[in-house]
């Protein structure tokens, strides 16, 4: 095959176009300057831009779906230069009555309900396609990733199958884009950060914000204790039709209005955390427990 070339000279001395000469020809033509918008773009403006493919497992049984996409996890991990410890999620293995509302929990740093919202955004870099926008680089070395931030990613997203684990590495190049490699990437991909649901997520972020979500049915007992001193109040529920007293509560030998007690028991599930911290808290001026019937 032959090669063909175009030699782009100077301006003319009138102003009226640019030289222009081709490889098969010996003549010299002027031109128009506009034909030449074309020819501005950099070697990366050439890069592949196709999505970064859904993850494929190799045993994949029990985490299809129906129609055949992926649609649960062993683990799922997040990190990232922020994070501190390393957020580690898996699927709710609570009740089926809380499963309806809380899909995955936290195991690791501290055992909570989890952030369904921001869960599956995570999940959903392994599960969907992930449109890509440009490239940063065609070489993935130590100068490259640290370009970009890749060198200390500002997420670290990891996914497990049938123990099989797969990888994205995120940085955040600037308001706009991230760079994002994964297992399989032999350049580093641009990424519009809108396309990243949960970019910009702290370790916080994959927390439930409901304080609790056990229903008054499946719990015994809630003990409430305010500086050193404890409130205990046993529940008995009795779930049979007709049941006289569907709920007893009682506050050691005493017997408590249980309406009352069950509007301030939804006024207690209903909190919501606005902002707080992965550690334990010393010293709490309040604490309040709950055993379930299960003896959780």
């Amino acid at each position: 095959i032959e090669g063909y070339s175009i030699l782009v000279g100077s301006a003319s001395p009138d102003g009226t176009g640019t030289y222009l000469k081709t490889s098969t020809s010996d003549k010299i033509y002027l031109v128009d300057d506009g034909a030449f918008s074309s020819f501005e773009f950099e070697a990366l403006d050439l890069a592949n831009t196709s999505s970064f493919a859904a993850a494929t497992f190799t045993n994949t049984t029990g985490y299809m779906s129906d129609d055949g996409k992926l649609a649960s996890f062993d683990e799922l991990t997040v990190s990232g230069k922020n994070f501190g410890d390393t957020v580690k999620i898996g699927p709710s293995d609570t009740d089926e009555k809380l499963k309806s509302l809380v899909t995955f929990e936290v195991v690791e740093p501290m055992r909570r309900f989890a952030n369904d919202e921001n869960v599956s955004a995570a999940f959903k870099l392994f599960t969907d396609n992930l449109a890509v926008a440009g490239a940063y680089s065609y070489d993935i070395d130590d100068k490259s990733l640290a370009a970009v931030g890749l060198d200390n990613p500002d997420l670290i997203v990891s996914l497990t199958v049938g123990g099989e684990t797969k990888t994205f590495k995120i940085a955040y190049v600037d308001d706009e884009y991230c760079a994002v490699i994964n297992d399989s990437s032999i350049m580093i991909r641009k990424v519009a950060r809108s396309n990243i649901a949960f970019a910009g997520a702290t370790s916080e972020s994959f927390y439930s914000t409901w304080v609790i979500m056990q229903m008054i049915n499946d719990v015994k007992n809630m003990t409430v204790t305010v500086d050193d001193t404890d409130y205990s109040f046993d529940i008995t529920y009795d779930d049979a039709e007709g049941a006289e007293e569907p709920y007893v509560i009682m506050h050691g030998d005493k017997k408590l209005d249980d309406e009352n007690f069950r509007d301030f028991y939804q006024i207690f599930v209903g909190l919501m955390a606005n902002s707080f911290k992965t550690v334990e808290v010393d010293n709490p001026t309040t604490t309040v427990k709950l055993t379930l019937t299960d003896k959780r």
